[in-house]
């Protein structure tokens, strides 16, 4: 998915890029071997030519912080192919409060391993566990978590970051994660069924 994307180049929006997939450049390398025969103005295809081969390069390195720069944050789901051996599943839990010190828990989980940093136990270790990471994917992390935890730790966040909350409401399933949940027949313990 990342090596058919076009919109992170200056002045190329979806339309665009639709255009140049039905033109049969539907990878960077297709852009590369068919530019020739594309229909572009010669200042997108100076555009193009530049960011296809910076994007290469950046690929090359796994340079996960150039394409969270490079890529509207909206498009970072077209990342995971690429860095989902890098990944963090993130999740806060705060005492209601809104003040860095009312954050109690961190949850991460990798795809193999969840980690939990409690306040009074080792909540201070999670800046240096997330470090190594390239994606974080969150829910509603956009508005809370993420934020939150900026203002917890006085860090900031490189990742590419997917917040499953607008990216599922713009494939039509709004509301909550519990709803969210519901939708896609994914159920709770009993233990934690109702739990708010």
């Amino acid at each position: 998915m990342l090596e058919s994307t076009f919109i992170h180049c200056q002045g190329i929006g979806g339309k665009t890029e639709q255009r140049l997939w039905a033109a049969g450049a539907r990878s960077w390398t297709d852009y590369i071997e068919q530019v020739e025969a594309l229909r572009l103005s010669a200042i997108q295809r100076a555009r193009l030519d530049s960011t296809v081969a910076e994007s290469l390069r950046r690929l090359a390195a796994r340079d996960f912080a150039w394409f969270a720069q490079a890529l509207p944050q909206r498009e970072h789901w077209r990342t995971y192919p690429v860095f989902r051996d890098r990944i963090a599943y993130v999740d806060i839990e705060t005492n209601g409060g809104m003040m860095p010190s009312d954050l109690t828990l961190v949850g991460t989980y990798d795809g193999v391993e969840m980690r939990q940093f409690v306040r009074g136990v080792n909540l201070a270790d999670f800046p240096q566990a997330i470090r190594d990471k390239a994606l974080i994917v969150t829910f509603f992390g956009t508005g809370f978590d993420l934020p939150f935890l900026r203002r917890a730790y006085n860090m900031e966040f490189p990742q590419l970051h997917i917040d499953l909350c607008f990216l599922l409401k713009r494939l039509g399933f709004g509301g909550g994660l519990k709803q969210v949940e519901r939708a896609f027949g994914i159920g709770r313990s009993e233990e934690t069924d109702g739990l708010s």
